[in-house]
């Protein structure tokens, strides 16, 4: 054992002396590219030098044919990706904007984590350029932010016939391209489910898209909620003041349910509960995005039951999958799903009879 040991330490350290000597920029050498020449350069055993010709061919720097011929590999042509995102501060509140902000980070990390190049455009630029179809004839792919919707950008990222990725957590199929969609079916029946635990009669459901609503009535009707426990809430704009100001003026009880699209409507109808003399465990709200996990607590605690969504994890599946696609030249789409996952605090289903925050993950 302790000399197998010793073998794969020395064969370690032979491989990085070869992976210098090749990489030399002034005297790059290669004359030991063979089992019996790299033990005769190295003074080692032809196994131990073979087993480092093995740790370079893994590392990409050497290939191996039949018959046991080893080469240096080419250098590959760096993969280049346009990255379509949209950052407008007029279009996002300062909590939205910073959420985006750490998505969009998190995408351009991963990038260079697997050292592709990339280049960024905003909708201004696709303007500029009038939507030209040559606008992206030197890249190998396109990453397109969903904010990126509008007639002209649709068209001109649809008719790119190489690998494409919508890399948000969306809750619609796009035309083309790879997607990831961001599943909430899972997490709001697990919040229907409690509710029915918790003896709660009724639901206000509180949304901006008619694609949000039909997912969260599915889920009530799917958990023992008819039609007759819904109250429906339609909102223009996703923000903590709109709210708000619904949380002014709407019913609150034990016995009811706040769930809504959004975190940031969340926000605003526990404040405006708060306000109006209510405590958790007097009424229960429930958001999605979970945005505390992101640092911001715009009511200054810990509070708010959302849904948890994995965009790391997310991004990272659906980047291996873009570079996949470009290695192979392959554009066939294909449909990223994450499950989402509540994150249970004290805005909805609390116990009052417990002094401490119940907060856990299912």
């Amino acid at each position: 054992m302790v000399d197998k040991m010793h073998s794969d330490n020395l064969s370690a350290k032979i491989a990085e002396e070869m992976k210098r000597l090749l990489q030399d920029k002034d005297h790059p050498d290669s004359s030991f590219l063979s089992a019996r020449l790299a033990a005769e350069r190295f003074n080692c055993s032809r196994q131990t030098a073979n087993n480092a010709l093995n740790i370079l061919v893994e590392d990409g720097l050497l290939t191996r044919k039949a018959g046991g011929k080893t080469q240096i590999c080419r250098k590959k042509k760096a993969i280049h990706i346009a990255c379509l995102v949209e950052v407008d501060l007029k279009r996002f509140s300062p909590v939205a904007y910073y959420k985006y902000a750490h998505v969009i980070n998190i995408l351009l990390q991963n990038l260079e984590k697997n050292s592709v190049k990339y280049t960024i455009f905003s909708f201004k630029d696709l303007q500029r350029a009038n939507f030209s179809p040559r606008l992206f004839d030197k890249f190998d792919a396109l990453v397109a932010d969903t904010t990126f919707n509008d007639k002209n950008s649709l068209q001109l990222i649809n008719n790119f016939q190489r690998p494409k990725l919508w890399p948000w957590p969306t809750q619609f199929l796009c035309e083309s391209g790879n997607q990831i969609v961001f599943d909430v079916m899972a997490p709001f029946c697990e919040i229907f489910r409690q509710a029915r635990l918790h003896g709660i009669r009724k639901c206000y459901l509180h949304y901006f898209s008619e694609y949000f609503l039909q997912i969260m009535k599915n889920a009530m009707i799917y958990n023992g909620f008819e039609n007759s426990d819904q109250v429906v809430v339609e909102y223009n704009e996703c923000s903590q003041l709109s709210g708000y100001k619904k949380g002014l003026v709407l019913d609150y009880a034990p016995d009811i349910l706040h769930v809504t699209h959004a975190d940031y409507i969340a926000w605003g109808i526990f404040e405006a509960f708060t306000d109006r003399g209510g405590k958790p465990g007097d009424f229960h709200v429930t958001g999605s995005g979970d945005t505390e996990s992101f640092g911001i607590y715009p009511l200054q605690q810990p509070c708010l039951t959302s849904i948890n969504v994995p965009y790391e994890e997310g991004i990272d599946m659906g980047i291996k999958l873009l570079l996949k696609q470009i290695n192979e030249k392959s554009s066939v789409s294909e449909v990223v799903r994450m499950p989402g996952k509540v994150v249970f605090r004290e805005s909805a289903f609390y116990d009052k009879n417990k002094k401490t925050k119940k907060e856990s993950k299912l």
